[in-house]
């Protein structure tokens, strides 16, 4: 009686975004360039997907592949790193 979950939907809600915000930490704290260390993180974990998708465990649909991921993992990680640039503008600004 219990539906069938997608192996994705857990990875792509927890692991990704925790990878992200590692990489994050791991640019900011050793001056790295964030891109290039999202761009890496981004290549890890479509290579984990791309594993996944060769043993059957993860199924794209709807003329999906894995090159489609990647840019969607990237420009998410990319446009929260934005928002986060922009609120610590904005709280700075606010701090007198």
């Amino acid at each position: 009686m219990i539906p069938y979950i997608p192996v994705s939907i857990p990875v792509d809600g927890s692991f990704v975004p925790v990878a992200f915000m590692l990489a994050y930490q791991f640019a900011l704290n050793r001056n790295k360039n964030f891109y290039l260390v999202t761009l890496v993180t981004a290549s890890m974990i479509t290579s984990i997907a791309w594993i996944w998708l060769q043993l059957g465990l993860l199924t794209l649909s709807k003329g999906m592949n894995i090159l489609h991921i990647y840019f969607i993992e990237v420009s998410l990680a990319i446009l929260a790193y934005w928002f986060t640039k922009l609120f610590i503008a904005l709280s700075k600004k606010n701090a007198y």
